[in-house]
């Protein structure tokens, strides 16, 4: 069975440290071999190039390929999954970048209302070797939810402006083109976060740890002198030098517990320059040197200014899908059915017929078949159509319930059915005479009032 995803891009961008919280010691990647078409290089590549909908399709594809290698990963129909790596910006500043994963697509930055140990948050790191570790730290903050602002509005209108009847009291895609299948090897570090809150924002804090900056940049090189052209001996020289890079003495003074982070850099690429300078003599055709300098180019740009960790912040909105709305609405009554007996009311001391008016002012709670994102810039399909069910504010009292079709996200067109309450004559009272029961004058009569009206959200 085939399962599509949809991914939301986000970039990070590289931060200060991260605040001094407590938190876990950092997770180190573990080597694992994924057999599949989408590598971590297709990922950097679109990401390098801007291109939005093929870092979707690798991230994608990526996933599946590291759930099938047995990685522990959740499901992401019913969690969210973020992938953490590596990557340049166009500038050439090395940054840690994320894709957010989820089926469906998730909104920017934005969770549906994760809570709990069962779909916790996963952050995966995937890294071109088991050199690095990732340390995670959340911080969520609990955000209220509007809806309970929204029914406190509706019962106070409810209780300000509800005309009750003199008888009733109440109390206060995946890639589809066929791709060869490859093999390769690639670290992978799991994290999962318990999220405490169904609606929160979360600060996250992901710091990229480099235990062996030494062994960081050898794993570097290995990868890039992978792709490397053979045949000529001048490249192969060079890269069987780089192949014993972390063996130099000047490189390991220099990346000691005693040396800065910055000089340790320095130190590693001046030493790759060195080394390829020694290959460069011995190539024997300009064509040898100019791919030889290419490797290089590419070796240096894999060293970073300052090999201190790399950090970078992001903030999440954790909010559940709507299902609930609230809302007030004008309307007309249409026809009006079933009524127990007629309306009246005391006019200069004696029972009068009072009819049932048709206008109609109610307070409703729309109820939606399909949950929907209520963050969204405009009205989504899930959100048309909603049974409704309140009650009548004015004239007359009484529970209603019906259809509605929404507009907009704020204006809706509803047809239902009110059960009114009104008064009417008691016992054998007649119309035109004074009740016999002046203390008691009505007895609570019904009927069911069929009506059309025009409803706006208070959201």
């Amino acid at each position: 069975m085939k399962i599509f995803l949809c991914v939301c891009f986000i970039v990070l961008s590289v931060s200060g440290a991260v605040a001094d919280q407590a938190a876990g010691a950092p997770v180190p990647t573990q080597l694992v071999t994924v057999a599949g078409t989408t590598t971590l290089d297709d990922i950097r590549n679109a990401f390098t190039s801007g291109d939005m909908k093929e870092i979707h399709d690798a991230a994608i594809a990526l996933i599946h390929e590291l759930i099938a290698a047995n990685v522990q990963i959740e499901n992401p129909k019913t969690t969210y999954v973020r992938l953490v790596f590596v990557a340049r910006k166009m500038s050439g500043e090395l940054i840690l970048a994320q894709v957010l994963v989820h089926d469906p697509a998730p909104r920017l930055n934005t969770m549906d209302g994760l809570k709990g140990d069962k779909h916790p948050l996963a952050t995966v790191l995937v890294h071109d070797d088991a050199t690095v570790a990732i340390h995670t730290v959340m911080m969520p903050t609990e955000q209220p939810n509007p809806l309970q602002a929204d029914l406190a509005a509706l019962a106070a209108a409810v209780l300000s402006k509800t005309a009750l009847p003199s008888g009733i009291a109440y109390g206060a895609p995946v890639k589809s083109a066929a791709v060869p299948a490859k093999t390769f090897t690639v670290g992978v570090a799991v994290t999962t976060l318990t999220v405490p809150f169904a609606r929160a924002k979360l600060a996250l804090d992901d710091t990229l740890v480099l235990p062996d900056p030494v062994a960081y940049l050898q794993g570097q090189f290995n990868a890039l002198n992978r792709r490397a052209p053979s045949g000529a001996a001048c490249i192969k020289t060079a890269v069987d030098k780089l192949d014993k890079f972390s063996t130099d003495p000047k490189v390991k003074g220099a990346c000691t517990a005693t040396g800065t982070t910055k000089d340790c850099a320095t130190e590693a690429r001046g030493t790759v320059k060195k080394l390829y300078e020694e290959a460069l003599a011995t190539c024997a055709t300009d064509a040898d040197r100019e791919a030889l300098a290419s490797i290089v180019r590419q070796n240096v740009s894999a060293i970073p200014d300052d090999l201190k960790p790399l950090t970078a912040h992001i903030e999440l909105v954790n909010v559940p899908l709507s299902r609930v709305t609230v809302g007030l609405a004008s309307g007309f009554i249409g026809w009006v059915t079933n009524a127990s007996a007629a309306r009246v009311q005391i006019q200069n001391g004696n029972i009068a017929a009072n009819p049932i008016p048709r206008p109609l002012s109610l307070g409703i709670v729309n109820v939606y078949c399909k949950p929907f994102d209520s963050q969204s810039s405009s009205i989504t399909p899930n959100e048309r159509v909603r049974f409704f069910t309140g009650l009548t504010l004015a004239p007359l009292f009484g529970p209603v319930a019906g259809v509605g079709y929404g507009l907009s996200r704020a204006i809706a067109l509803n047809v239902g059915v009110a059960f009114l309450l009104f008064d009417v004559r008691r016992g054998t009272d007649e119309i035109g005479k004074a009740p016999s029961d002046p203390a008691k004058p009505f007895g609570v009569g019904h009927a069911l009032g069929w009506f059309g009206a025009v409803s706006y959200n208070l959201k």
